[in-house]
């Protein structure tokens, strides 16, 4: 026994019901299954059916159904297609982390000398590069009960005093004149774009004026986009 063919057919509601039913007289075999405010979904089931088709008289809407096709692929092409503005090159998004804590502490000396406080190591594959954004948080305890205390705190590439500097630059993680408080959380993040391939150490660098600084709880998470 041969297999029937079914079509679904999308009817644009250009006509009253009753117009479209004798559509449906003209076209034997269109049962109606489910109407919309703007629209009705038929299915025409007919072994052969769409020979009938090819071969009937063109009215006039089949003219008025292909137009609004058309146009509405023809607009759905056009948005689809505008370029989106302000992010940087499509790619294949990576992620990497690290942390430390109170167990392993580090100790960051007065004198504005850079100190490494947590550290992690990406591979960007032969022949790409990489977008990076690091979102990080510095748990510091002031070296000082009293006057005055600055630690500052940046992301750096490959080297802890010379690498590449993600983007703002410096923060300052804690200062204070006189009476600072002893243990304070402080967000640091930063960006850098376009690095070639290679492998590369992401630093979390820390570094204090005037009294010590200990980095107790820190985190670092980097979002790397392969391009």
């Amino acid at each position: 026994m041969p297999i029937a063919t079914i079509y679904i057919l999308f009817i644009i509601e250009l006509y009253s019901p009753s117009e479209i039913c004798r559509c449906g007289r003209l076209y034997p075999g269109i049962i109606l299954l489910r109407r919309r405010a703007n629209s009705i979904f038929v299915i025409r089931y007919k072994e052969n059916e769409m020979k009938r088709i090819l071969t009937a008289p063109v009215q006039l809407w089949h003219v008025f159904l292909v137009t609004i096709l058309v146009a509405t692929l023809t607009s759905t092409a056009v948005v689809s297609a505008a370029p989106l503005q302000g992010f940087w090159l499509p790619g294949t998004m990576r992620m990497a982390a690290a942390f430390g804590n109170d167990s392993n502490a580090v100790h960051v000396p007065m004198g504005w000398n850079p100190v490494a406080v947590l550290q992690t190591t990406i591979t960007i594959p032969a022949g790409k590069r990489a977008d990076l954004a690091v979102m990080g948080e510095v748990d510091i305890e002031s070296g000082t009960i009293s006057g005055i205390q600055y630690c500052e705190g940046q992301i750096r590439l490959d080297n802890v005093t010379s690498g590449a500097q993600f983007r703002p630059g410096n923060y300052k993680l804690g200062g204070y004149a006189s009476n600072p408080p002893n243990n304070f959380s402080t967000p640091i993040n930063g960006y850098l774009g376009n690095v070639i391939a290679g492998t590369h150490t992401i630093y979390l660098v820390v570094d204090a004026g005037y009294a010590d600084c200990l980095a107790l709880q820190r985190s670092m998470i980097v979002l790397a986009n392969i391009h």
